[in-house]
């Protein structure tokens, strides 16, 4: 089979979209559940984002969970305790 590189790109630019569409959805659904702010795979992919989203989604969850201690990722340096902030 011959595949030419056009091919080959517009292949992995699908993967792509789609493992991102997959887990945006999930990451999104995470913080911004009512439910709570323990889901294990919502903070994995939480803390594995870059800072400016990782901060952005801790402080939607901050906003609906205030009286529970912040998950991991979301946690301050000097008190794990309070939410980053």
């Amino acid at each position: 089979m011959n595949y030419s590189p056009k091919r080959i790109f517009r292949v992995l630019m699908i993967m792509v979209v789609v493992f991102l569409a997959v887990f945006g959805t999930r990451w999104y659904n995470y913080i911004t559940n009512t439910k709570t702010p323990y889901d294990e795979e919502g903070i994995e992919i939480n803390r594995r984002l870059p800072a400016p989203l990782r901060n952005w989604g801790c402080q939607q969850l901050e906003a609906t969970f205030t009286q529970l201690p912040p998950p991991i990722g979301c946690r301050s340096d000097d008190n794990p305790l309070k939410w980053r902030g």
